[in-house]
């Protein structure tokens, strides 16, 4: 079937060619020429048949994929996967909790000031969790504004507001 494919696109190529060369030029008929001719190199080397053979491939595929409640559970379990990973993606970290390599670094570590020996916080509450150096996230945010004042002040004094 691939020598029949094959011989009909080379013949049709080579018509086109002459048309061509008679047209346009020898170049532009040269250059159809070659395109004419791959059909049966491909037939020749043995591409034609694995073409041939990738084509029914995807073509069974095709057939075994639409008509198969198997492979459809796999597309569904594979939908419910990917919008997993979407979702974790999105969801906020937990307070409170530590990841492996925090947890060992509190356990090898002295106790810091404010700190009980079990490394936990004095105070409780949301506004208790303490930044990397030991200070509350209340406290960091009201040093943020003290800073964002003094610029605030310099601007004013300066003209500019």
């Amino acid at each position: 079937m691939a020598l029949v494919i094959c011989l009909a696109l080379t013949a049709a190529g080579l018509i086109a060619a002459w048309g061509r060369w008679r047209s346009k030029g020898p170049r532009s008929g040269v250059r159809m020429l070659a395109w004419a001719v791959l059909p049966m190199a491909f037939y020749l080397t043995g591409l034609a048949d694995l073409l041939e053979r990738l084509g029914s491939a995807f073509v069974k595929f095709g057939a075994s994929f639409v008509f198969s409640p198997k492979t459809w559970l796999g597309v569904i379990i594979a939908g419910v996967a990917v919008l997993l990973l979407l979702i974790s993606g999105g969801l906020p970290k937990v307070p409170g909790r530590k990841g492996k390599k925090a947890v060992k670094e509190d356990s090898g570590s002295a106790p810091e000031a404010g700190r009980t020996g079990a490394g936990k916080n004095q105070s409780s509450g949301p506004q208790a969790l303490t930044t990397g150096t030991g200070r509350t996230r209340k406290q960091a945010a009201a040093d943020d504004d003290d800073d964002m004042a003094d610029v605030e002040a310099i601007l004013r004094r300066r003209g500019i507001s």
